[in-house]
């Protein structure tokens, strides 16, 4: 049994938010896949710590306060998910040789996984700073950079449950389990609460991610195919007109989309009472 951490990257708010692009945030996959890589140790007997933090005033508070909370957990390796940006495509996994061997194996995992360009293992302590762990060579560290956000072939290969596999199989060096299918994550996690938003406005999905995590069992989408509808006991929808959205949608789960995202936070405490 060993000890991980598994840092989610980015905020969802203030000034240490992630990239964007063709209808995705990165604070909000990261979330997901970090969740799903801290179920996947979990189940093969080890010990995971999900590493997080909502909003931050500054990158330096945000940083700050992981590397705390990852130097008290003194895990035998620091993982951190993110995803990429600027024009590129394919994974690449930051790291040293501490961790080598780890992360090329992530990278190959994903590269075949996705049939994805491999960008490869990139030996760089600089880079380390991003998850404030430079000098701590008592903690091993890697950065997973899954795929480029604002490249559309990648995007339209997102399945969310197959990024944490690969990633958990290159962790403790195992093979990744076949025939993964994005349907097979609506199903494991019988989600019962569906929030969906439109490609419309990027900061949509950041508050339907938060309207999810006020109810028991819930998720944001803004891919249907993400979710076994079969199990599905209210569909709630954030932005946009409500003739977006199925017929079955109730008036009364719907947040109408503002005149830009502060409009739309507002009626979404509304909703909610806040």
């Amino acid at each position: 049994m060993a000890v991980y951490t598994v840092d989610f990257g980015h905020c969802l708010s203030g000034s240490d938010t992630g990239a964007g692009g063709n209808g995705l945030r990165e604070e909000v996959l990261t979330r997901r896949i970090g969740n799903l890589v801290v179920q996947g140790l979990i189940a093969k007997g080890h010990i995971a710590y999900p590493i997080q933090l909502e909003s931050a005033n500054s990158v330096a508070q945000s940083l700050n306060y992981r590397v705390d909370k990852i130097k008290r957990i003194e895990p035998v390796q620091s993982i951190s998910i993110h995803i990429n940006a600027g024009g590129g495509t394919g994974v690449e996994v930051w790291g040293d040789n501490l961790c080598k061997d780890m992360c090329n194996r992530i990278c190959s995992n994903i590269a075949t996984g996705f049939d994805m360009d491999n960008r490869g293992f990139k030996n760089g302590c600089e880079s380390l700073a991003l998850v404030g762990l430079y000098g701590s060579a008592s903690i091993p560290a890697l950065l997973v950079e899954c795929f480029f956000i604002d490249n559309k072939e990648d995007c339209n290969k997102l399945n969310i449950q197959k990024y944490a596999d690969c990633i958990v199989a290159g962790i403790l060096n195992q093979a990744v389990k076949q025939n993964n299918t994005i349907i097979e994550e609506g199903v494991k996690y019988n989600m019962k609460n569906v929030v969906v938003f439109t490609r419309e406005f990027e900061g949509d999905g950041i508050l339907a991610e938060f309207w999810a995590r006020t109810l028991s069992e819930g998720i944001a989408v803004n891919n249907y195919k993400l979710i076994d509808w079969s199990k599905v006991e209210n569909i709630y929808a954030i932005g946009g007109k409500i003739g977006t959205y199925t017929g079955y949608l109730k008036p009364e789960n719907f947040v109408a989309g503002g005149v830009d995202g502060w409009a739309t936070l507002r009626n979404l405490q509304a909703k909610l009472g806040k």
